[in-house]
């Protein structure tokens, strides 16, 4: 283990010093509300969200990386070179009931950043990435939960998460019955959100 820790150490000081501090651009900070201009000034979940965010960019933009552009066909699927929209889904960790759903975004980290803000906004809390579906992909995201109480109804305080999950299929019911199936015998379960990505 000292061997790999002592070459990742010298693989970082060989790197020059413009690559080793990272640049966020401002669109990042904004989508992110990075309260904070400096990334480790801000909350885990908020650098998290600049971090993927400047890859993103990064990604979608070669010559930001000093790399020349290319001449070869796409890559099917990346970030904005694909054609139709997103669909993500984010959740709450149980017990908290919360989602996030962005549908119908070109960008796919625009999707994220929308899903993760929706479910955040509900939760009060750090959201996670439940899945997404790409172009003509769709997503279901799947709880289990238990009653609390005499019956079971819509409010949230007659019942508590144990499990979130999610499927994935070509049309929104075979993305709903893989979440159901994922979820079977683990307590009643409901499909609780779901979205397609356009073509």
């Amino acid at each position: 283990m000292t061997k790999l820790a002592g070459l990742l150490l010298s693989l970082l000081l060989a790197l020059p010093a413009s690559a080793q501090s990272q640049r966020y651009v401002e669109n990042c900070r904004q989508l992110c509300n990075a309260p904070a201009r400096e990334l480790s000034a801000n909350p885990p979940a908020v650098q998290a969200c600049m971090i993927r965010c400047q890859a993103g960019n990064d990604f979608n933009n070669p010559r930001s990386r000093g790399m020349n552009s290319g001449t070869g066909r796409p890559v099917a699927g990346a970030s904005q070179g694909a054609s139709g929209s997103w669909a993500v889904i984010y959740a709450a960790t149980p017990p908290n009931a919360a989602t996030g759903v962005s549908q119908g975004q070109a960008d796919r980290n625009q999707a994220h950043l929308e899903a993760n803000r929706a479910c955040a906004a509900q939760a009060g809390v750090n959201c996670r990435v439940l899945g997404e579906a790409g172009p003509g992909k769709c997503i279901a995201a799947v709880q289990a939960g238990r009653t609390v109480g005499l019956v079971r109804t819509s409010d949230p305080r007659t019942f508590q998460v144990t499990l979130v999950d999610y499927g994935q299929g070509d049309t929104q019911a075979a993305a709903d019955s893989a979440a159901l199936r994922s979820c079977s015998g683990r307590g009643q379960c409901e499909v609780v959100a779901r979205a397609c990505g356009s073509r």
